[in-house]
């Protein structure tokens, strides 16, 4: 995760459907709290358990919606079967509706001040 700069990695079954995930913040906390040691630690000990995903076709004030509701920073974006296409962190929706020139600034407004979409 260091290496490649990302937050989050899925863990996935042998057919490669994804089963959860691991999250940079879940992994500092476990191993701050002297829950996890870094060499002998299986990723089922650390994985979120609260795996939520979205399709590239829900819209994107839902998929924000749903990670505020469930206090989600990354949620991973799969396609059909199930396959792993990528992640929404929490940071792109702002940065999507800026880049949209959205002309209603609440649903920006709102991701940033934390409140959500209402």
């Amino acid at each position: 995760m260091a290496a490649a700069q990302i937050g989050v990695v899925t863990v996935r079954d042998a057919a490669g459907a994804p089963l959860d995930a691991i999250t940079e913040t879940v992994l500092v906390r476990r191993l701050g709290l002297g829950q996890a040691d870094f060499f002998a630690t299986l990723a089922g000990d650390v994985m979120t358990r609260r795996f939520t995903t979205c399709a590239p076709e829900d819209p994107l004030s839902e998929v924000l919606a749903t990670m505020h509701t469930r206090g989600l920073v990354p949620m991973l974006r799969v396609g059909p079967g199930n396959r792993p296409l990528g992640v929404v962190d929490a940071r792109d929706g702002p940065r999507a509706l800026l880049a949209a020139g959205s002309h209603d600034g609440a649903p920006l407004r709102n991701n940033v001040v934390g409140s959500g979409y209402r």
